[in-house]
């Protein structure tokens, strides 16, 4: 009996060209001084992001993934009508032919074998893993089910997804419930209204997620209130991408940082460069918009001279501290370590621990076992009571 499952939006080879990926773009096109479009630099991005601002620890719930018995296994594919448009090409049939009983019967024989599977995933661009083969095969209740009980790895990729049907809504209540994930990839999605509120309770809720990245997503109309009502007390998520095409209003922006005000986790958000202008008038009376422009100047994602971005980044952290945010504190204490100026580093590191700063805590912690900074330590004996204290607080 079929069951049903996520209809996706376009083809297999489409998917191809998607993002399992974000296509953030880092390269400077030498014609028109743009961002060039390229599809495969999201690692680039986030490991240079990685390499100045490591992630916070606090809400850090994952769970081992245990091993499932599909594994090494072809799992049961879900061949309903729609999900076979996203399938058929790779088998070499044209999914706008009608099928034959016949064709049907050798589509579903097809995808119950585990090297049809890995072809598939294989056309799409994604990594042949046991995650990705889930959330393309199984129907929406079996992810729901997997998400729930913690079976699932650290990133959920459900990139070109058409989030369009109620049954594509229990995707994102999956996410409300798991406590495995880390990154959610929903590049390329379509939302409903419905569906994106699905999502926006799902990032308020969840306590594992930490990035989300909505690249080239299709967003509905007031998406961006949605995401900052949802993330007004999150503690978790620090990385947010948006759509780079989408045209966000001052109104909205503001409204968003209206609601965000009180948010000291979110670290980095990757604005449209159509709208940095805008962003940057927020940051005059938003201390939390002066940390997302401190981050986003110092990130791959701008194309200014390194000077400039060097200039950018440390005037939005200074500014963001003098008003006593814990994430301008902690963006300087990075700059100084980046310059092996640990004394410097330290001083930034409490000030932020101090306000409560998850991941500047655990830093303390390690400083009082002797083991920060590694090249030169500031302390000769580790005093453990402290780094107890400070892991406790994070």
């Amino acid at each position: 009996m079929m069951k049903t499952t996520l209809t996706r939006s376009v083809s297999i080879l489409a998917l191809g060209h998607t993002l399992l990926s974000c296509s953030y773009s880092m390269e400077k096109d030498e014609a028109s001084s743009t961002p060039a479009k390229a599809s495969s630099n999201l690692s680039q991005v986030m490991g240079a992001l990685r390499s100045f601002m490591p992630f916070q620890t606090r809400g850090s719930l994952h769970s081992q993934v245990p091993k499932q018995e599909s594994e090494g296994q072809a799992f049961p594919a879900d061949t309903s009508s729609s999900n076979r448009a996203r399938q058929l090409s790779v088998i070499g049939i044209e999914p706008t032919v009608p099928l034959t009983d016949q064709q049907v019967t050798q589509f579903e024989q097809n995808l119950h074998h585990l090297d049809r599977q890995l072809e598939i995933l294989k056309a799409t661009g994604m990594e042949p893993s046991e995650d990705n083969r889930a959330v393309r095969f199984l129907s929406e209740e079996e992810i729901y089910q997997r998400l729930s009980n913690n079976q699932h790895g650290r990133v959920l990729d459900l990139s070109s997804t058409s989030f369009e049907t109620p049954k594509s809504i229990r995707l994102l209540e999956g996410i409300a419930a798991t406590q495995s994930i880390y990154e959610v990839n929903l590049s390329s999605c379509r939302f409903t209204v419905p569906a994106f509120k699905a999502l926006c309770e799902a990032l308020r809720l969840n306590e594992s997620v930490r990035q989300v990245y909505l690249t080239s997503a299709v967003l509905p109309q007031g998406a961006l209130e949605g995401l900052g009502k949802a993330l007004k007390y999150n503690m978790t998520l620090d990385h947010l991408f948006l759509p780079l095409d989408h045209s966000f209003t001052a109104a909205e922006i503001s409204t968003f940082y209206d609601h965000i005000r009180f948010n000291t986790a979110l670290a980095f958000i990757g604005w449209p460069q159509k709208v940095l202008k805008e962003v940057e008038k927020q940051a005059r009376t938003h201390s939390t918009a002066l940390v997302h422009l401190g981050f986003l100047y110092s990130s791959p994602l701008m194309t200014m001279s390194e000077p400039a971005k060097a200039h950018k980044t440390m005037e939005s952290f200074k500014k963001a501290d003098k008003l006593k945010h814990p994430l301008g504190a902690y963006g300087l204490a990075k700059i100084y370590q980046k310059q092996e100026n640990y004394t410097e580093a330290l001083k930034f590191y409490e000030r932020a621990a101090e306000a409560d700063h998850a991941h500047s805590q655990m830093i303390l912690s390690t400083y009082y076992r002797a083991l920060w900074p590694q090249k030169s330590p500031l302390l000769s004996e580790p005093d453990y009571l402290q780094a107890f204290n400070w892991a406790r607080q994070a």
